[in-house]
């Protein structure tokens, strides 16, 4: 299992995702992702600043 993290709305989460995919290679998976709880409403790009995704590696 691997969390990755990055807290600035300056890289986008489909970039995020994709650096992530890119780096760990074929032999993980997006197991989950964690999005912004209800109290941090991401009402413009900028606040959309912490992306979580938890990976596991494929057996």
């Amino acid at each position: 299992m691997l969390v990755a993290a990055c807290c600035t709305s300056r890289i986008e989460r489909s970039q995020f995702d994709k650096v992530v995919a890119e780096t760990l290679g074929p032999g993980f998976e997006r197991e989950t992702v964690i999005t912004p709880e209800i109290d941090h409403p991401v009402g413009f790009p900028q606040a959309d600043y912490l992306k979580i995704g938890w990976y596991r590696k494929r057996a």
